[in-house]
C-alpha cells in the first residue's frame, strides 16, 4: 500500500468518526490527528489523542483505538499509548487483556515500558481470575521494586502498587492491601485521577479487618477517608474514627447496624469486637496520667468490660501487637506500662494530653518552688 492510499485510508477513518459526532470540539481534534500523522508529529499527535479521549464516547474511543491509533504503536509513547488503551477497553477484562498482549509484542522500547505494560497485564490476569499468570509476572518484576535502588518513575511505580493492591484484594489478604494502599496513594499527585470511594471503601474495610493493623494515623490523615463523609459508605468513616479512639460503646453499636450494609463485616464480628477492646485499653492507658502509668486489672476490667479472668491474656495480646510495653505484677494484679505506641489524636484525646503535660508543668514548678525555699542558704551560698 503507498503512503498515499495509507493517508487516504487515515482521511476516511477520521471522517467517519467526524460524521458520528456532533460535538464540535470533537470534530476540529479529527483534524488535527490528521494533520499531526501527516506531519509525523508524534508528540502533538498524543496529546491531542489525550484530549480526544477526555470527551469523547467509549464507542469512539474504541474505534479510534482499532482503526486510528494501532497504526502508529511504534511511533507513539508506549506507557501513553497503554494508557490509551487502558481507557478504550476498560469496559471488558479480557478483550483489554488480549490488546495489552498484542501491544507488548509490538512495542521496542526501553525497558520502563515493558515493565509498565506488564504490570497492567499481571493486573488483568487477576481480573479475570488467572491469578497464576499474574503473580510469575509480580514475581519477576518484585525485587526492582523492593530494591533501594528502585528508580522507577511514579507513574509505574504506582502501576505496581495497584497490581500489588489488587492480588491482595483477590486474596482477602487485608494486611498487605492496606500497606500497599497507602504505598500506591503516596504515589498519587493528584486523587481525582481514581474513583477516591472505591478505593477509600477497599482500605478502610482492611484497616477494619487487618490482624496486624492497630495504627490508623496514616489513614486518618489522608485525604481517601474524608471520601466516606457524606456518601453511603459514612458509616465506614464512624467505624474508624471509633475504633481509632477506642470507644467501645459507639463501635459496637455502629457496628451492629453496618453488619447489615455489608455483611463481611458480619462474618468478621468477634474478631472486630476483640480489635476494639484491645484499642479500648489502648485508650485507657493514653489517657492515664503520665506521672502513674499503672493500672489494676480491675480498672482495666470496668474501662473494656473483659472479665477479670481474661485481662491477662489481653495485656499480653497487645505486648504481642508491640502497642503497649510494660511489665505485669500477677500477685497484685497490676499492670505498669513503660511505652505506648504513638498514634494519631482526635480532639479530645489531645485535650486530654495537654491537660497531663499542664498538670506535670505544674507539678515541676511547684517542686523547684519546695527546692528552693528549702535550700534557700545553699543557694545563697553558691
Amino acid at each position: 500500500m503507498s503512503a498515499m492510499d495509507i493517508d487516504n485510508d487515515i482521511s476516511t477513518v477520521l471522517g467517519n468518526i467526524r460524521q458520528e459526532t456532533e460535538v464540535e470540539e470533537l470534530i476540529n481534534l479529527t483534524y488535527q490527528l490528521e494533520d499531526y500523522s501527516e506531519r509525523k508529529l508524534w508528540h502533538q499527535l498524543t496529546i491531542t489523542l489525550e484530549d480526544f479521549f477526555k470527551i469523547c464516547s467509549n464507542d469512539l474511543k474504541v474505534q479510534l483505538f482499532n482503526q486510528f491509533i494501532n497504526r502508529y504503536t511504534k511511533k507513539l509513547n508506549a506507557i501513553r499509548l497503554t494508557d490509551l488503551l487502558l481507557q478504550a477497553f476498560s469496559d471488558d477484562n479480557e478483550v483489554c487483556l488480549e490488546n495489552l498482549l498484542e501491544l507488548k509484542s509490538k512495542v521496542n522500547e526501553d525497558y520502563e515500558s515493558l515493565v509498565y505494560i506488564n504490570l497492567q497485564i499481571s493486573r488483568f490476569y487477576i481480573l479475570i481470575n488467572k491469578l497464576e499468570e499474574s503473580t510469575k509476572i509480580l514475581d519477576e518484576l518484585e525485587s526492582k521494586f523492593n530494591s533501594i535502588n528502585n528508580e522507577f518513575n511514579s507513574k509505574i511505580n504506582s502501576a505496581y502498587y495497584l497490581t500489588k493492591c489488587q492480588y491482595y484484594k483477590y486474596l482477602e489478604n487485608y494486611n498487605s492491601f492496606y500497606s500497599n494502599g497507602l504505598l500506591y496513594l503516596s504515589t498519587l499527585d493528584d486523587l481525582d485521577s481514581i474513583n477516591k470511594l472505591d478505593f477509600g471503601f477497599d482500605l478502610s474495610i482492611s484497616a477494619l479487618l487487618g490482624d496486624k493493623i492497630y495504627n490508623f494515623g496514616e489513614l486518618i490523615l489522608h485525604d481517601i477517608l474524608n471520601s466516606l463523609k457524606d456518601s453511603d459508605y459514612e458509616w465506614l468513616y464512624d467505624l474508624i474514627m471509633y475504633l481509632n479512639s477506642g470507644n467501645l460503646k459507639e463501635f459496637n453499636t455502629s457496628l451492629a447496624s453496618s453488619s447489615k450494609k455489608y455483611p463481611k463485616l458480619e462474618a468478621h464480628e468477634v474478631f472486630l469486637k476483640q480489635k476494639i477492646i484491645i484499642m479500648c485499653l489502648v485508650e485507657l492507658i493514653s489517657v492515664k496520667s503520665t506521672l502513674n502509668k499503672q493500672l489494676s486489672f480491675k480498672k482495666i476490667s470496668e474501662f473494656t468490660g473483659v472479665d477479670s479472668n481474661d485481662i491477662e491474656h489481653l495485656i499480653m495480646k497487645c505486648f504481642s501487637l508491640k502497642l503497649i510495653k510494660g511489665y505485669i505484677n500477677q500477685i497484685d494484679e497490676v499492670l505498669t506500662i513503660t511505652w505506648l505506641q504513638p498514634r494519631i489524636l482526635n480532639l479530645d484525646q489531645i485535650k486530654t494530653l495537654s491537660d497531663h503535660l499542664d498538670n506535670w508543668d505544674s507539678q515541676v514548678e511547684s517542686l523547684s518552688k519546695q527546692v528552693f525555699t528549702s535550700g534557700g542558704s545553699v543557694w545563697a551560698g553558691v
